[in-house]
């Protein structure tokens, strides 16, 4: 079958499965654009209810003044009389004062509960859409696949599907590549803001030690004093090693990450020696070069963030440009695939006779007979006893010597005549045990091989004979070794 037409029966194969994807696709096509929506609400929404919430705050508060002015006035007019006279002008004001504040207050409050009620009910308007979305994505996953089926690889007659397969290859490439730097720029984002931080809380106890070193400058503080300082150098010392090992760690994901230079600091702690006067000066150039050593970690950290929001920004034009080209796809897909449904509803592929025409040509199943067939279990027999009393030609069994020595092993030669009507029985079982052996049984092959005896010459009417001269003696036989057996 030509690759057109097998490329054909399977779009046959799968065409009502395509159509009931298309047609569950149709009904939710919908779903993405409103999740977009609601989502934009829901945000705006949050906003305006933060915002109120603010206000509302502010308004309570001016209406809790207003308050306490109006009753403040009113309560000193009428224990103060001379406060009686001077507040009887204001009196009034001081109450529209408070009656302006109260009505803000409340008009704010009522938009801020319809607010919060708007943003109520499109929160519960997010999962449904979101569950429609999600069956969406896994349509529009099983509609990939089938066409990933049927399509994948070359297309006989369409260079333009091909063309757009490559297209859409390379734009996923591009995409996995820059999610991947955007992955590792927001790895060394996030590292840079925790050294910075780690630093600044290193150098936050630097300046403690730095208190207790102006105390015991001063003579101010005792032991008490030299024990703080001390606690306060060894946690800066362990802060700022942390720091610059979460700055190395960044630098070793990105290569963007400027060097850093160990800060004395990081390397020891600081000692005070008996006598040493100038620990305190020592201290104040440690924090000077933390605070040289902060600075480049700010710097490195807006510099990584700038590089973390144009990854993004590349990252989303190379998936929407991934978006189109799959989309272009799909639509050059989609087309083929009813393109080829109505040749064959018209009859312009005969699919059927191409699978007769197939059949008929198919190769033959290989013969797996072997040119050297395996001896029966009567012929093994015969030729085991036989070779357990002396062994001699066994050229009237099928197959001949040639045939034995392959199955069996090197044997040696006989001469003596052979009959192929002796009796078999005894061959059938172990003398050392109960149970039944097979003529291939290891005992056979111990018997044939370690039996030694005498052979008559004698022939008569294709029955071989012993003379008594000729038995084995059984003081010259060695005793057989009992064979293995599974009881």
């Amino acid at each position: 079958m030509s690759g057109d037409k097998l490329i054909a029966k399977v779009i046959v194969e799968n065409a009502s499965r395509h159509t009931k994807l298309l047609s569950s696709l149709a009904d939710l096509e919908d779903a993405p654009r409103q999740l977009a929506e609601i989502s934009a609400v829901i945000s705006e929404l949050q906003g305006q209810v933060e915002e109120s919430e603010a206000k509302v705050e502010k308004l309570a508060e001016k209406t809790k003044q207003e308050r306490t002015r109006a009753d403040n006035n009113e309560k000193f007019g009428s224990t103060f009389k001379f406060w009686k006279g001077k507040s009887k002008s204001s009196d009034g004001t001081q109450k529209r004062s408070f009656a302006e504040a109260m009505q803000d207050e409340m008009r704010e409050r009522d938009k801020l509960a319809g607010l919060q009620r708007a943003l109520t009910s499109a929160r519960e308007q997010k999962p449904d859409i979101l569950g429609r979305v999600h069956e969406y994505e896994d349509l529009d996953a099983q509609l990939d696949a089938l066409y990933g089926l049927v399509f994948s690889g070359p297309t006989p007659g369409y260079p333009q599907e091909d063309a757009l397969e490559q297209q859409v290859a390379a734009a996923r490439s591009v995409h996995q590549r820059v999610q991947a730097d955007l992955e590792t720029e927001t790895e060394t984002l996030e590292l840079l803001v925790r050294a910075e931080k780690t630093m600044r809380e290193a150098h936050s106890k630097l300046k403690d030690a730095i208190y207790w070193a102006t105390a015991l400058a001063m003579l101010a503080g005792g032991r008490s004093a030299e024990v703080k300082e001390a606690s306060a150098l060894q946690n800066a010392h362990a802060l700022a090693r942390k720091a610059e090992l979460e700055y190395n760690e960044a630098k070793m994901k990105s290569s963007q990450v400027k060097f850093l230079e160990r800060s004395k600091l990081a390397r020891e702690i600081p000692q005070r020696r008996e006598g040493d006067n100038t620990f305190h000066e020592d201290l104040t150039k440690l924090s000077n070069e933390l605070t040289e050593t902060q600075s480049q970690f700010s710097t490195e950290r807006k510099a990584a963030y700038v590089r973390v929001a144009s990854q993004n920004m590349m990252a989303k034009q190379a998936e929407q440009a991934l978006n189109e080209y799959r989309k272009e796809l799909n639509a050059a897909r989609r087309e083929i695939f009813e393109e080829i449904i109505a040749k064959v509803n018209n009859g312009e592929y005969n699919l059927d006779q191409d699978d007769d025409e197939a059949q008929g040509m198919e190769d033959a199943p290989p013969s797996y007979d072997s040119p050297h067939p395996e001896p029966s279990q009567l012929e093994l027999a015969k030729y085991v006893q036989y070779m357990s009393l002396g062994g001699g030609d066994i050229s009237a069994l099928s197959g001949g010597m040639a045939h034995f020595q392959r199955n069996m092993g090197s044997i040696g030669s006989s001469r003596a005549s052979a009959s192929p009507s002796l009796d078999t029985t005894f061959l059938q079982h172990d003398p050392y045990g109960d149970e039944l052996i097979s003529p291939l049984s290891p005992a056979t092959s111990v018997m044939s091989a370690s039996t030694s005896m005498s052979r008559s010459n004698t022939i008569d009417s294709g029955y071989w004979r012993v003379s008594n001269t000729s038995s084995p003696s059984s003081s010259s036989r060695r005793p057989l070794p009992r064979p293995p057996q599974d009881r």
